[in-house]
């Protein structure tokens, strides 16, 4: 065989390989509860709805049933500043949306942060196991570009769990009992969807979930964004379908004689 048939036939080989590759190249699939799994606790966990200025703060626009807590410290390096919340519409940044219409940004700008949301959620059982689980993306960047990040700072993006349904916003220490998960890898979250968990035993009849971010250095954009949060029992078992309708009779028509 000539070697420039050789490497026609090579190529056509090749070519079915790279084809499968970016088909199989899709956005993250929501995660819903399986059949072992009980129903999503959280209340706007898509952070979708209408959105509030949080304690009449026109910077600090929240999704509906959360609570945004942070720290300023001007005097450490980088800077904490208090972030600017808003909503995340998909109509103008689809790629920073995950589920549904919009989802939780906030940022600092210029200025790094210490600062993050929780939700209490109530009448959970003691003694049973939590899980939760939130989809993270973050943009951080010294320039301007809107889909990409340029030099990042790690954002030390994490989740957590207050079994005993502690809620205090604006600590300088989280609280003892805060069951937190690993930071988010930066490999996993930059422009990019990367879904965390974490998991805890319940001490009381409320908890609560947190989250938290700090990047390293005061980057001209330093941004995160949630989307499609849940808090599921771990091992309980899903609220089964509804019924099919049932066809009842006509009772304005004649019945047969």
């Amino acid at each position: 065989m000539r070697p420039k048939e050789a490497f026609v036939r090579k190529f056509l080989l090749i070519v079915p390989v790279l084809l499968a590759l970016l088909l199989n190249t899709t956005t993250p699939t929501i995660a819903q509860p399986t059949t072992q799994d009980g129903p999503n606790l959280l209340r706007n966990p898509g952070f979708e709805g209408g959105y509030f200025a949080w304690s009449g703060i026109p910077e600090v626009q929240v999704a509906h049933e959360w609570t945004p807590w942070w720290i300023e410290d001007t005097e450490r390096d980088p800077r904490w500043h208090r972030p600017e919340w808003k909503r995340a519409l998909k109509s103008e940044f689809p790629k920073r949306v995950l589920g549904g219409d919009s989802a939780q940004q906030y940022f600092t700008f210029y200025a790094s942060h210490y600062a993050g949301m929780y939700q209490q959620v109530f009448d959970v059982t003691p003694g049973k196991t939590y899980r939760f689980s939130l989809w993270v993306q973050v943009w951080s960047s010294l320039e301007d570009n809107a889909d990409t990040s340029v030099l990042p700072a790690n954002p030390h993006f994490q989740i957590g769990i207050d079994p005993t349904g502690d809620a205090r916003p604006g600590f300088a220490n989280s609280p003892s009992t805060v069951v937190w998960s690993g930071e988010a890898p930066m490999s996993n979250h930059i422009d990019q969807w990367g879904l965390m968990t974490v998991e805890a035993v319940a001490q009381n009849s409320t908890i609560t979930v947190y989250m938290r971010s700090s990047p390293e250095f005061a980057n001209k954009h330093n941004d995160m964004y949630m989307d499609e949060a849940s808090l599921i029992e771990v091992g309980a078992p899903a609220p089964p379908p509804p019924p099919p309708p049932t066809n009842t009779p006509d009772q304005t028509q004649p019945t047969a004689p």
